[in-house]
């Protein structure tokens, strides 16, 4: 006797592995690269190697999440799923000789292009949600996506610090932990139930600022929607300073390697995945962004300990751990808000601009290192 399991259930179980184990490749990819040329470069250029990989890694996101909205609203999101994850399989697979050779110059290119395939299956990947899902299980749905990410993160991060600790800077096994990964993400793209295209007839357009212009202005009609879109903005330029700023201020304030810094990420991740799990049991049915008004607000007060307790290695991993809970139940809301409230046919393109100003965030971010400690020479804490 043969069992059938319907599709629609288990899809967004299978998009769970397969965001799970994208963003576990991106953070073993990119510490990689950092960890890579810090050791090659120098403990003394951290702050400079963090803040060009940061941005390589953002650009593309500026550059082809507009067009990948448009593609998430013409042809089907599975798809793009599934050709995105190809594409990562091929990228981690040009790594390998890239870390053999150590060339700084190939290991941004490659850092780059994968960014540019997480851009193009990040409206897909958020915007398949409320097809595969029932319209009350969004919030939960989003809550899970971004638990499961974070939780990829606290595993990417220690995977990284610790494959490269006990194989003393191996960096050629890493990379290769990092293909097999891209692969298992792939298959696990398969399984996603395969949705019908929205055909929309918009074309891509060459000028994206324009682009995102249009559908920002389109959601600034729609009440509180374009708030929305730039609270998941500051969230992202909070977490990427934080993020990059750590390793430099592991090494300075608590006198880690730069390996030991990477481990500072643990705790942020551990509570953002936390807050996303309460956020979306707070918020159940009915998406509520008051939450994440009360949520920044706690949020700033860690990040000011932050700064009091820089040489306390307890008080400085309690503290990213309430901020990172803090962090997650602010986006939360966001993110559910902005997929519930746009409009069906121009959901993939809001989402993607959403994105956009995110990653304008993340490069600010970056930008930001530089300015305070290649300009201002000011300390990292």
């Amino acid at each position: 006797m043969k069992f059938f399991i319907n599709p629609k259930k288990v899809s967004i179980y299978f998009l769970l592995i397969t965001q799970f184990l994208g963003a576990l490749n991106d953070n073993i990819f990119k510490l990689l690269v950092v960890y890579l040329l810090i050791h090659v470069q120098g403990t003394e250029n951290a702050p400079t190697i963090l803040s060009i990989a940061g941005a390589v890694f953002v650009v593309p996101f500026l550059l082809f999440s507009s067009a990948a909205g448009v593609l998430a609203d013409k042809i089907s999101k599975q798809k793009i799923i599934v050709l995105t994850k190809i594409a990562e399989a091929a990228i981690m697979a040009l790594s390998i000789p890239a870390v053999i050779f150590q060339t700084d110059y190939m290991l941004y290119f490659l850092l780059f292009l994968m960014a540019a395939q997480s851009s193009v299956f990040g409206p897909s990947k958020y915007g398949i949600i409320p097809e595969i899902v029932e319209k009350k299980k969004v919030s939960k749905a989003n809550g899970l996506l971004t638990s499961l990410t974070f939780l990829a993160i606290i595993i990417g991060t220690f995977l990284a610090s610790f494959i490269i600790d006990i194989t003393h800077y191996n960096f050629f096994f890493t990379a290769l932990t990092c293909f097999a990964i891209a692969v298992l993400g792939f298959l696990a793209s398969l399984k996603i139930e395969k949705t019908p295209a929205k055909k929309s007839t918009r074309k891509i357009n060459p000028l994206f600022f324009i682009e995102i212009y249009q559908t920002l202005s389109l959601a600034s009609k729609r009440k509180y929607l374009i708030t929305a879109c730039l609270g998941s903005a500051f969230f992202l330029f909070v977490g990427g300073y934080v993020q990059l700023n750590i390793i430099p201020y592991a090494i300075e304030a608590l006198s880690l390697t730069e390996v030991g810094g990477g481990y500072l990420f643990l705790p942020t991740a551990v509570g953002i995945a936390v807050g996303s799990v309460i956020a979306g049991k707070l918020t159940k049915e009915k998406v509520n962004p008051a939450l994440s008004c009360i949520a920044g607000i706690f949020m700033s007060l860690f990040l000011i300990l932050l700064s009091f307790f820089s040489h306390h290695l307890i008080a400085v991993i309690l503290i990213l751990a309430v901020l990172g809970m803090f962090g997650g139940m602010f986006l939360i809301p966001f993110d559910s808000f902005i997929q519930i409230k746009s409009p069906e046919a121009r959901r993939g393109q809001i989402i993607a601009a959403a994105s956009f100003l995110s990653f304008i965030g993340v490069l600010a971010a970056s930008g930001y290192l530089y300015l305070m400690s290649s300009i201002f020479d000011f300390s990292p804490s």
